[in-house]
C-alpha cells in the first residue's frame, strides 16, 4: 500500500543478477496494489522507492516447493589446514580430475548473506586444483546446480555423467572475481546425472554449493551437526521427524564428539561436530515414512558386531544384517527392504557413535500399513524379538487382529526396567463413515504376574495413533494395608 511516491520491485537469482521486475504508482491514497515478478529461480526480492510512506502487507510464493530440489551447502564442515585426495560428505564424493592434486576444505565464501559474497562463515567450500573436480553424487539427478566462486578470469566448464560414465549434460560460464557463478546442467529426457566433472577455474575456484533437481530428489542425509547438546543424557530424540529410542527406555543416549570426520578415513577423534551415542546392547529408529533404502554412518567403541533389523509398517521384519569394520574404525550399515519404517540396533558390547542417516522414500509403499486379508494371521508388533527386554502384548482374537493390527505393545516397568508384558482384551470396535477403523483395547497383566510396578511404557506401532483412555490401579500401600 502506498502513502507516497512509486516503488519498483527487482527480482534475483542466486548469483544476484536481475531476472524480473515490476512497477507501481500511486493511483488513489490507500488503496492495496500488487507487483508481480515470474521468472524461474526468484531468490532475493529487493523493493525501491515509497518515499518511506508504503507498507508491504502480504507476499505470496508459487513454485517455491514441490520441484524436488534438494542442496547441499556443506554447512557443519570446517576448514582444515591440510590436503586432501579426497573429501566424503553427505554422500558425495569429491575427488581431483588429476590423481596426485589436492583438494581443499577453505572459508573463503558468506552464504549467511544473499546473494552469497566473498568473506566467512565458518563453513567450508570445497577449494579444486587447476586439473578440475569429479563430484560423484548420492543419487542420479535431472538436473543439477552448481554454485561456484572463481578469483580468476578463467571460466568454468561442466560436463554431468551418467552412471556409465556417458555425458549427458554440459554447460559453462564465467563471472567476475569473487561473485557467484551459477551453471545449471540438465539431462537429456529418460536420462540422469549420475557424476560432474568441472574443469577450469586456473586453480583458484571453489564450489560451495550443489543442488540436485528431480530425480530422486527425496533421498535425505541427516547429522546431529546443528543440534544443541543437551546437559544430560536422554531416552529419546527427535530430529527432521526421525525417533531415536533407547531400547531401555532410559536415558542413555548423548550428543557428543568422539568421530573426526575430517580424517580420511573418518577415524576415533575430535571436530567439533556432532554424533548421537549409544549403548550396543540397542537403539530403536522410527523413521517418518516407508523407505526403501537407509543406510546409516557408525563406529563401534567395543567389540562388535552391531546387528540389527528392519521393520515395516506391520512388523514383518524385511532386512537384517551386521557390521563387520573393527572397533574404533567407519562401520556402514546399508539397510535395503520394502516399507522400511523401524530399524533396531543391537549387540555390540560398548558404546557406538552414529553419525549420519542417509533414507530414501518407498514410493510404492503407501505410509499405513494393508488392510487385513480376512486371513486372521497374528500381527506382530513394530518392536520384535531380539531386543528381549520389550515383551510383547499380543491381542490373540480374529477380530481383533483385524480391527488394531499391528497392535500396541505395553509393558508394566518394575523398578526401572520394563520387564512384564502386558495382555490386550477388546471392547468395542468402531468404523467411521471414512472407512476408518479403531478398537477400544484394554491391557493388563497376565495372570501369575504379581507387580508391583512403578510405571507402564506403551509403544506405538509405526502409521497408528494410539489414545491413552484411562489408567486403573490399586496403590501398593493400599495392597499392603489391606493385608
Amino acid at each position: 500500500m502506498l502513502f507516497g511516491g512509486p516503488v519498483k520491485a527487482r527480482a534475483l537469482d542466486a548469483a544476484g543478477r536481475e531476472i524480473a521486475s515490476d512497477f507501481i504508482a500511486p493511483s488513489q491514497p490507500r488503496a492495496p496494489q500488487v507487483l508481480r515478478l515470474r521468472a524461474d529461480g526468484i531468490v532475493i526480492v529487493e523493493l525501491a522507492g515509497g518515499s518511506n510512506e508504503a507498507l508491504l502487507f502480504k507476499l505470496c510464493v508459487e513454485g517455491g516447493r514441490g520441484d524436488g530440489k534438494t542442496c547441499e551447502t556443506f554447512e557443519g564442515l570446517k576448514p582444515a589446514d591440510k590436503a586432501f585426495d579426497r573429501i566424503a560428505h553427505h554422500g558425495y564424493l569429491f575427488e581431483p580430475l588429476k590423481r596426485g592434486e589436492p583438494l581443499r576444505l577453505t572459508d573463503a565464501v558468506d552464504q549467511r548473506t544473499l546473494p552469497p559474497r566473498r568473506g566467512n562463515d565458518g563453513d567450508a567450500e570445497v577449494f579444486f586444483p587447476a586439473g578440475g573436480l569429479r563430484v560423484t553424487l548420492p543419487h542420479a539427478c535431472v538436473a543439477v546446480e552448481l554454485h561456484l566462486m572463481v578469483f580468476t578470469s578463467s571460466g568454468i566448464k561442466a560436463v554431468g555423467l551418467d552412471a556409465g560414465g556417458r555425458a549427458v549434460a554440459g554447460d559453462g560460464g564465467s563471472a567476475p572475481q569473487g561473485q557467484p557463478l551459477v551453471i545449471t546442467l540438465r539431462a537429456k529426457q529418460g536420462d540422469g546425472i549420475a557424476a560432474i566433472e568441472i574443469h577450469g577455474g586456473g586453480g583458484e575456484a571453489l564450489l560451495y554449493r550443489l543442488c540436485c533437481l528431480g530425480g530422486e530428489g527425496a533421498h535425505r542425509c541427516v547429522d546431529f551437526d546443528e543440534l544443541d547438546r543437551p546437559a544430560r543424557k536422554v531416552a529419546r530424540l527427535v530430529h527432521a521427524g526421525i525417533v531415536f529410542e533407547a531400547a531401555s527406555g532410559k536415558p542413555e543416549l548423548a550428543l557428543v564428539d568422539m568421530v573426526d570426520e575430517a580424517a580420511e578415513p573418518d577415524r576415533a577423534g575430535r571436530d567439533q561436530r556432532r554424533e548421537l551415542r549409544f549403548p550396543g546392547h540397542g537403539l530403536r529408529i522410527e523413521l517418518p515414512a516407508a523407505c526403501s533404502r537407509v543406510a546409516l554412518d557408525l563406529m563401534l567403541f567395543g567389540n562388535g558386531p552391531l546387528r540389527g533389523h528392519a521393520l515395516d509398517a506391520s512388523g514383518a521384519r524385511v532386512w537384517r544384517g551386521e557390521t563387520t569394520a573393527p572397533a574404533k574404525q567407519p562401520a556402514k550399515l546399508d539397510i535395503r527392504g520394502r516399507g522400511i519404517r523401524v530399524i533396531e540396533l543391537f549387540g555390540a558390547s560398548d558404546v557406538v557413535a552414529l553419525y549420519q542417516l542417509c533414507h530414501e522414500p518407498d514410493a510404492e509403499v503407501p505410509d499405513e500399513p494393508p488392510e487385513d486379508d480376512g486371513c486372521c494371521k497374528p500381527a506382530r508388533p513394530a518392536l520384535s524379538a531380539p531386543l528381549a527386554e520389550r515383551a510383547q502384548a499380543m491381542v490373540t482374537t480374529a477380530s481383533a487382529v483385524a480391527m488394531v493390527q499391528p497392535v500396541a505393545v505395553v509393558t508394566g516397568i518394575v523398578g526401572d526396567r520394563p520387564r512384564d508384558g502386558w495382555v490386550g482384551e477388546v471392547i468395542e470396535q468402531h468404523q467411521g463413515r471414512d472407512g476408518r477403523r479403531c478398537a477400544l483395547v484394554r491391557f493388563h497383566p497376565r495372570a501369575g504376574v504379581a507387580g508391583p510396578w512403578n510405571g507402564l511404557r506403551i509403544q506405538v506401532p509405526a502409521g497408528k495413533t494410539v489414545t491413552l483412555v484411562s489408567v486403573c490401579g490399586i496403590d501398593q500401600r493400599a495392597a499392603d494395608a489391606r493385608e
